[in-house]
């Protein structure tokens, strides 16, 4: 396969989803308006954040292996920002209300996907992309459509088989996982894009913070959250952005499909994250609840942030940095269950947190000796 680097189209398209994973993220924050919703609250969240992350990713998926066969990708690119553009707009806890919109913006992205698809078979003589294209399009066709079915029903049944056609059309390329090796995607540029994309979701802390200190900067209590905060979050971008790029190696062949599932993973642990931060200052809700919301996030982030190092490295990681990881990650799900148990502020929380990012960054990665 040809290399490419992120191109500037690319980077425009993304620019959507700067606003898009800020919208999500305040939905997230309201619980403090209805702390008793606090789970109902958080899974209509993952609902929204998924479909976002998955027309991303579709899109990313193509134009790492077929942009330099598309014959003008930027018209595609820009009718698809609109439709996320609407998608996103249609972002509502009371989903009734917004449900055609999202449904529209949905389907759009989708459609494009596939015409994309359909524009460079037709330009690709080898017989397994023919195949695989083949294979996608039918998949997403069928999902898509079940999807759209939704519309003759109400109620439950609305939103269950629309999401379900949504999940089919995430999980389909993951069963057929064997049969997409044999167009293997250009790993050098999907890990740039998996890295910007976590880069834009970083983005959004550093937007709880600030949102945080408005007003307040005069405030001695606010100031101390917000140090610690930062800090937190900067050992944590440490831990991912000084290890991605010499541990993943670039030149091996794969389907892709562990390295994009688990950017979803990355999204959904930052942003969450981001969310504890906004309930943690001045918090109405109980402490054990943004307690357990940092935790978990700072573990999903961890363990995703490992699985992806430790899958795709240069060489195979030695059995003893395996090991140091494990027991930092039950040292992470220990403490979370104290902290669960016994009550106390966020904030002693978050510098907990900094003193295990910190023991994050001093692991580094060692490779078990060729033979």
């Amino acid at each position: 396969m040809e290399k490419h680097k992120v191109s500037w189209l690319e980077l425009f398209y993304d620019l959507v989803f700067v606003v898009a994973i800020s919208s999500t993220s305040h939905l997230l924050t309201t619980v403090n308006q209805q702390p008793r919703h606090f789970f109902a609250i958080t899974g209509e969240y993952l609902l929204m954040i998924v479909p976002m992350w998955w027309a991303w990713a579709g899109q990313t998926m193509f134009l790492n292996r077929y942009r330099l066969i598309l014959k003008n990708p930027h018209y595609y690119t820009f009718i698809q920002m609109f439709f996320v553009m609407l998608m996103t707009a249609s972002f509502n806890l009371n989903f009734n209300e917004t449900y055609f919109t999202f449904l529209l913006g949905f389907v759009g992205i989708r459609v494009l996907t596939i015409v994309q698809y359909h524009s460079v078979k037709r330009c690709i003589d080898n017989p397994a992309d023919k195949k695989i294209i083949q294979l996608l399009t039918n998949y997403f066709t069928f999902s898509l459509v079940l999807s759209s079915t939704s519309l003759f029903f109400t109620g439950f049944p609305r939103y269950f088989i629309l999401f379900f056609g949504i999940f089919l059309d995430i999980v389909m390329p993951l069963i057929n996982r064997k049969t997409l090796r044999d167009s293997p995607v250009d790993v050098s540029h999907l890990a740039e894009r998996l890295g910007l994309f976590t880069l834009i979701c970083f983005g959004e802390t550093v937007v709880a913070l600030i949102a945080i200190l408005n007003g307040q900067t005069m405030d001695v209590s606010t100031l101390l959250y917000v140090i610690v905060a930062f800090v937190a979050i900067s050992l944590m971008w440490s831990s991912y952005y000084a290890h991605l790029d010499w541990i993943i190696d670039k030149k091996q062949l794969t389907n892709g499909q562990l390295l994009l599932y688990s950017n979803l993973f990355m999204l959904i642990s930052i942003t969450l994250f981001a969310a504890a931060l906004h309930l943690g200052h001045h918090p109405v809700l109980p402490f054990r609840l943004i307690n357990l919301l940092f935790i978990f996030s700072f573990l999903l982030f961890y363990s995703t942030k490992h699985f992806i190092f430790i899958y795709h490295p240069r060489k195979k990681v030695a059995k003893k940095t395996v090991r140091k990881i494990i027991g930092l990650g039950v040292f992470v799900i220990l403490f979370g269950s104290t902290a669960f148990v016994i009550s106390v502020t966020p904030i002693w929380i978050l510098a907990v947190l900094v003193v295990i990012s910190s023991l994050d960054n001093l692991i580094s990665y060692e490779f078990e000796l060729e033979k």
